[in-house]
């Protein structure tokens, strides 16, 4: 499951901060009212902090081997699918024993490790509380996991929803989850597809 075509992490901000100094800092330099100088200092100190930031991921995780990087996006991954096994799991309103066994066996068939049924139980109410938090999360480190693990993530969702029998119910957080794992929107329905 590698997909060499994933962006590193920082560079957004790396790239945003650059920007905003090179512009905000000689504009500082050579304005001759104090007033507009205050106001670029803090677009400066602002495009300083997010190209510092950006600099630390950046090459903190370009300089890693290669081992180091498929382990930072398995990590990253592995977050993404168990989250979105939960996400699809209770949005009946119940976590069955049914969904935690699925649950356990697909993170193990992907991971090769083992999730606790405590550890399920415990993060299934957080995100029964409030899914929305947990699908913007995703959405926010989505690019750091590769396509085909995004295009894994679905198809294992679809997966659970199936074998509920609560496909048809399971579709406004499939797409849901499509929208944040930045999947195209059409993957849903091809997959649909192939299970009608």
């Amino acid at each position: 499951m590698r997909d060499k075509k994933i962006k590193a992490p920082g560079l957004p901000a790396l790239i945003t901060g650059a920007v905003l100094a090179l512009v905000s800092v000689p504009t500082m330099l050579i304005s001759t009212d104090p007033g507009l100088s205050r106001k670029v200092l803090v677009l400066a100190i602002a495009g300083m902090f997010a190209l510092s930031v950006g600099a630390v991921q950046f090459f903190s995780y370009a300089l890693k081997s290669e081992k180091a990087k498929q382990a930072y996006r398995d990590r990253w991954a592995s977050r993404a699918l168990f989250h979105s096994l939960l996400i699809v799991a209770v949005s009946d309103g119940e976590l069955s024993d049914e969904d935690v066994s699925y649950i356990k066996k697909a993170y193990r068939k992907t991971f090769y490790k083992d999730i606790d049924d405590q550890e399920i139980r415990k993060i299934a109410h957080q995100v029964y509380s409030n899914p929305k938090v947990f699908l913007k999360d995703i959405k926010l480190y989505s690019n750091r996991i590769e396509l085909i693990m995004r295009e894994h993530i679905i198809k294992s969702c679809i997966k659970l929803a199936a074998e509920n029998d609560e496909l048809d119910s399971h579709i406004d957080v499939l797409k849901k989850l499509i929208k944040s794992l930045r999947v195209e929107a059409n993957y849903l329905d091809i997959q649909l597809l192939r299970i009608k």
